[in-house]
């Protein structure tokens, strides 16, 4: 939401956005122990925690099974454990001295964006450049391991006469690809944000997962409307309204409401006949464009 607000400020000002989406190889299996470790005494300075929190990361054990043979055991003394809730809280720690950029900021768990704002295109180009250099030896500084071969860039404009418009940048010593239809946090974007594409593979994804409820509503289920309709809200209900507050305002949401008359007609047991505005009411769940809102 924070990222596309951004862009869509830009295009208010009339402004183009060219935008570094990041990627870390083992953002968290690479984290520096000791590292952390002092960061975290600068910001709390107990050490009662501090071993508490020390413990937990060191020595931890591991081994590998090749059918029933048993592999040596290793130890880990470095990275998070990816299953720990406070992961993403001490990834967050740190890298909380990631050094001041010309581009903004934005970044969820290990997802790091830089997003660049001017009228001229190749102003963005020199922006970002500088940016992903300033940050290539941040990293490298700190032992994690940036990845240019999936980090990419793309423009976010108005102007359809430089719509295949490509930005030229590196990262390291490697030229960063362009991709016009990124995908960030599950969402994918496009040049003018449309949500044209992500809209038409949620869809997809819809049909797919309805299909399989259309299987099972034809079993001994069949007769029991509320199981069906528990089941539709957690299996597809729940990945076609993620991240709507980002694309709700999108002219192809149809493509998506389409899907989801289908699934209330299963739940309601109606004929396709069936007027919409009465399958809210006999699958008793609110039409998708109340939900979203």
């Amino acid at each position: 939401m924070a990222v596309t607000t951004h862009i869509e400020n830009g295009y208010d000002r009339n402004v183009k956005t060219a935008v570094a989406f990041i990627d870390l190889s083992s953002a968290y299996d690479t984290v520096w122990r000791k590292g952390l470790l002092l960061k975290f005494l600068d910001v709390i300075p107990c050490k009662t925690v501090l071993k508490l929190i020390n413990k937990m990361l060191c020595n931890r054990c591991f081994t590998v099974y090749i059918g029933e043979e048993k592999r040596k055991i290793k130890m880990l003394n470095n990275g998070l454990s990816q299953d720990s809730v406070l992961a993403p809280l001490l990834f967050n720690l740190y890298i909380r001295d990631l050094p001041a950029t010309t581009a903004r900021k934005f970044i969820y768990t290990d997802d790091l964006v830089l997003a660049c704002q001017s009228k001229n295109f190749d102003d963005l180009e020199n922006i970002l450049s500088e940016d992903l250099d300033i940050l290539h030896k941040f990293f490298n500084q700190r032992r994690l391991k940036p990845n240019p071969s999936k980090t990419e860039v793309t423009f976010f404009h108005l102007n359809n006469r430089r719509a295949n418009q490509e930005i030229w940048v590196q990262f390291g010593e490697q030229l960063v690809k362009n991709n016009p239809y990124p995908k960030y946090l599950g969402v994918v974007l496009d040049r003018t944000l449309t949500f044209k594409n992500h809209l038409a593979k949620l869809s997809a994804k819809i049909k797919t997962r309805h299909s399989i409820i259309l299987k099972l509503s034809g079993t001994s289920w069949e007769d029991n409307a509320n199981t069906l309709r528990i089941t539709m809200l957690s299996l597809v209900y729940s990945a076609a309204e993620y991240c709507a507050p980002v694309w709700i305002n999108s002219t192809h949401t149809n493509k998506l409401d389409t899907q989801l008359n289908s699934v209330m007609r299963i739940i309601g047991g109606t004929l396709k006949t069936t007027p919409l505005k009465w399958l809210p009411v006999l699958s008793n769940i609110a039409p998708p464009r109340i939900r979203r809102e």
